[in-house]
């Protein structure tokens, strides 16, 4: 990645859309908006905490070297799902 990639990440406009498995496919969340934060202070210890709760293991396992997370705070702009259109 350039020097200008670096520059630009993160955008300053952000979606995350969410879906259940495959069992669901056609239910989803989405979620779009400015993004307020980027931090990787915290970023750990979140990932730590998911793979505990959703796994039982209290350390992510597929964590490798120099890989570095970061955690997205985004004020939302628009929310929308499939829940919406009373699927």
């Amino acid at each position: 990645m350039g020097a200008g990639h670096r520059e630009a990440w993160p955008p300053p406009w952000l979606g995350l859309r969410l879906s259940p498995p495959l069992t669901h496919m056609f239910r989803y969340a989405e979620v779009q908006g400015r993004l307020v934060e980027a931090t990787t202070e915290g970023a750990d210890e979140q990932i730590d905490r998911l793979s505990l709760r959703y796994t039982g293991n209290p350390t992510y396992q597929n964590r490798r070297p120099g890989m570095q997370r970061v955690l997205l705070k985004i004020e939302p702009t628009r929310v929308k799902s499939s829940l919406d259109r009373g699927q």
